[in-house]
C-alpha cells in the first residue's frame, strides 16, 4: 500500500461530533477505531463491571453502521471502560442488538484478557511479576482479594482477529496504541511510524500513513493540529517524553520531527520501534474496600481557615466521641477531609499550600464496611463542624455552611487498585483469547 488512512473517534460512550465523523467517512479510511476505556476513573468499573451502557449503545450504533457503509473494520479496545470479561460480554450483547436492529451481518471478534487468580499466583511464584512504579510487591493475599484482574493486551490479539476477517472487534483491556496499530503493521508499514501513528491516533486526529511519514489532521471543522499539539500526545500518561514501553517493544520518538504543513495539519517522521525479547503485560486488579458516603460543607470565616487543621482535629475528636456513644467503634470507619481552595488536589505535595484562601469547600468522605456506618460517620462529622472551637471563633454555631440539605450522601461501593504490576507470560496467548462469531 502506498498509504493507509486511519480514522479515530474519541472515547466510546462519551459522544463525538457526527459532522466530523461524516467528514472522515467521506475520506474513505481503511479502518475506524476507538478507545473505550481508561484507568483514570479509578478501579470501580473493573471491580463492579459497570459502565455507561446507554452512551455506549448510542455511539456504537453510529460507528458500526458507518464502518459497514464503506466496508472497513471497526475496532475498539478496553471495552466498557475497564475491559474485563463482564464489560466485553455486555458490549458484545449491545453489538448483537445493533446488528439485529439495523439488519447488518458481519464477523465479530471478541478479545478477552481477564486472568484467573491461580494463573497470577503461579507467575508470582515463578518470579515473573514485578511492581509497576512505586507500588508494593504483589502478594497472594492481594490477588485473592481482587474481584477482577485484567492484562493489558498488546497488538497481537487484534492482528489475529484481523487475519480471521473480523469486521467488528470488541477488545478487552489493552494498551491504547494496540487498538490502532494492527492494520498498518499487517500491511507492512514501517514499525516506528505505525506505532507512532497509533499512539497519536488515541486523541482523535485523522492519520494518513505513508512509507516515511504520516500526516495528522482533524476532521471536525474549527479544530487544528499543530506540531505542539501532536507532539504533546507523547507526554500523555507517560513517564518518559521520548519512549513508550509496549508489550512487544518500545516506541522511540527521540529523533521524530513534527512539521506544520498548513494551519491544520502536521507531517510527522523519524520514530523508531525497538522490539523486545521479553514480552510483558501490565496487569490491573480491583479489590473491594467497603462503601463510601460524602457530605459537602463550606467555610468563609478567616479565623477558621487560618486554623483549619486545628478545626479538623476538633471536629474529628467530637465526632468520634459521639459515634462511640452511639455504638459505632472508631476502627469501623475512616473519615477524611478534602479542602477545596487549599490543597485538595495535591495534598501534602501542594507547592502553594501556605497561600491564604478567603473561602474553602470541604468534602467529608467516609468509608466503612457497611454503607450505613459510612453515612453515620460522615453525618456526625458534618453536624459537629458548626459548633467546635478554634482560635478566633466569634460565634457559638453556624461557622460552616451546608449547601446541600439532607445530610450525608451514600456514594456506593469503594474499590482500590490491588494489582498494578508487570507480568511476563510465556506467550501473549496466556493472557488473551480471541473468539470469532458470525452475525
Amino acid at each position: 500500500m502506498d498509504e493507509m488512512r486511519m480514522m479515530s473517534i474519541g472515547l466510546v460512550g462519551a459522544g463525538f461530533s457526527y459532522r466530523g465523523f461524516k467528514a472522515g467517512l467521506d475520506r474513505q479510511p481503511h479502518f475506524i477505531a476507538s478507545d473505550a476505556g481508561t484507568s483514570d476513573l479509578g478501579p470501580l468499573q473493573l471491580g463492579t463491571g459497570s459502565f455507561n451502557r446507554r452512551g455506549t449503545k448510542q455511539d456504537l450504533g453510529t460507528l458500526i453502521e458507518g464502518a459497514r457503509s464503506i466496508g472497513v473494520p471497526f475496532i475498539m479496545g478496553s471495552a466498557g471502560t475497564a475491559g474485563g470479561d463482564i464489560q466485553v460480554n455486555a458490549v458484545a450483547d449491545i453489538v448483537r442488538g445493533i446488528a439485529r436492529d439495523k439488519g447488518l451481518g458481519f464477523r465479530l471478534a471478541l478479545l478477552r484478557c481477564e486472568l484467573d487468580q491461580s494463573y497470577v499466583k503461579t507467575k508470582l511464584a515463578e518470579g515473573k511479576v514485578a511492581p509497576m512504579g512505586p507500588v508494593p510487591a504483589l502478594t497472594e493475599d492481594a490477588v485473592d482479594r481482587s474481584a477482577h484482574i485484567v492484562a493489558m493486551m498488546g497488538v497481537e490479539p487484534f492482528m489475529e482477529a484481523l487475519e480471521a476477517g473480523a469486521d467488528v472487534i470488541v477488545g478487552g483491556r489493552c494498551t491504547d496504541p494496540a487498538i490502532f496499530a494492527g492494520p498498518p503493521l499487517r500491511a507492512g508499514f514501517h514499525q516506528g511510524l505505525a506505532w507512532h501513528a497509533a499512539r497519536t491516533m488515541d486523541k482523535g486526529p485523522f492519520i494518513t500513513l505513508r512509507d516515511d511519514h504520516f500526516v495528522a489532521e482533524p476532521t471536525k471543522a474549527g479544530v487544528v493540529c499543530t506540531p505542539r499539539t501532536v507532539a504533546s500526545v507523547s507526554l500523555y500518561e507517560n513517564a518518559d517524553p521520548y519512549e513508550t514501553v509496549l508489550p512487544s517493544g518500545t516506541l522511540d520518538i527521540t529523533n521524530a520531527r513534527f512539521d506544520a504543513i498548513d494551519e491544520r495539519s502536521v507531517r510527522v517522521s523519524g520514530a523508531e520501534f525497538h522490539p523486545t525479547d521479553r514480552y510483558t503485560v501490565k496487569i490491573e486488579g480491583a479489590a473491594p474496600v467497603g462503601y463510601r458516603s460524602i457530605q459537602i460543607i463550606a467555610a468563609r470565616d478567616p479565623a477558621l481557615i487560618e486554623h483549619i487543621d486545628h478545626f479538623y482535629e476538633q471536629v474529628r475528636a467530637a465526632a468520634e466521641r459521639n459515634l462511640e456513644i452511639a455504638g459505632i467503634e472508631r476502627g469501623s470507619y475512616t473519615v477524611r477531609f478534602r479542602t477545596y481552595g487549599r490543597d485538595a488536589v495535591m495534598g501534602p505535595n501542594e507547592p502553594l499550600r501556605d497561600r491564604p484562601a478567603h473561602e474553602v469547600g470541604i468534602l467529608i468522605e467516609g468509608v466503612a464496611v457497611e454503607q450505613s456506618t459510612a453515612t453515620a460517620a460522615v453525618a456526625r462529622h458534618a453536624a459537629v463542624a458548626g459548633h467546635v472551637d478554634f482560635p478566633g471563633k466569634l460565634t457559638t454555631a453556624g461557622n460552616v455552611a451546608q449547601p446541600f440539605p439532607g445530610g450525608a450522601i451514600p456514594a456506593g461501593e469503594v474499590y482500590e487498585w490491588s494489582v498494578w504490576h508487570i507480568l511476563e507470560p510465556e506467550s501473549w496467548r496466556d493472557t488473551a483469547t480471541v473468539e470469532i462469531i458470525d452475525l
